[in-house]
């Protein structure tokens, strides 16, 4: 009788876990994918994305966009390596033992941090400068949005709960 009640278990889980499953085995999620299926994050396809996303939102003629994105990019670029070495700092900081870090310790983590953050800000306002050598101000300020719209988007997407509705709690993971 035991066996049956476990065989009986094991062919409901083993059940489940194919259920659980998308075509070719892939993971099913709850997020805004296609079929209710969560995005397998790919970066082609995200560049892609954000491209045709802020060119369209943003009503780029082709020129633009060609002259845009690189600049953009370049920004971006800069952007990452301010925040890599912010992330490797906390990561740092969260390693060592928290009684044996003084008050002045915690001041210049936070200090370097601050000037990061005013640090990456200033790589961004010196890039929107020179986005307006290639597009308007209003453009300027279109694509702007756009980027934040997208990003929005694609985190709803790729982490399979709509973060676009903060009314919803989120989801258990």
């Amino acid at each position: 009788m035991k066996h049956r009640i476990f065989l009986f278990i094991a062919v409901i889980a083993l059940s489940l876990s194919v259920a659980a499953q998308g075509p070719g085995g892939q993971r099913r999620g709850f997020g805004p994918g296609e079929g209710g299926q969560r995005m397998e994050f790919s970066p082609e396809n995200f560049i892609k994305e954000l491209k045709g996303f802020v060119t369209r939102e943003a009503q780029l003629t082709p020129d633009e966009a060609n002259k845009f994105f690189p600049l953009f990019f370049e920004m971006h670029e800069k952007t990452r390596k301010i925040q890599e070495t912010q992330r490797d700092l906390i990561i740092k900081s969260m390693r060592c033992d928290e009684n044996k870090m003084s008050e002045s310790d915690y001041a210049k983590i936070v200090d370097q941090l601050t000037k990061l953050e005013v640090s990456s800000k200033e790589v961004e306002h010196a890039y929107y400068k020179k986005f307006h050598t290639v597009l308007s101000w209003k453009k300027v300020y279109k694509v702007r949005n756009a980027i934040n719209r997208f990003h929005m988007y694609a985190l709803s997407r790729y982490q399979g709960r709509n973060t676009m509705n903060r009314n919803q709690p989120p989801r258990p993971q």
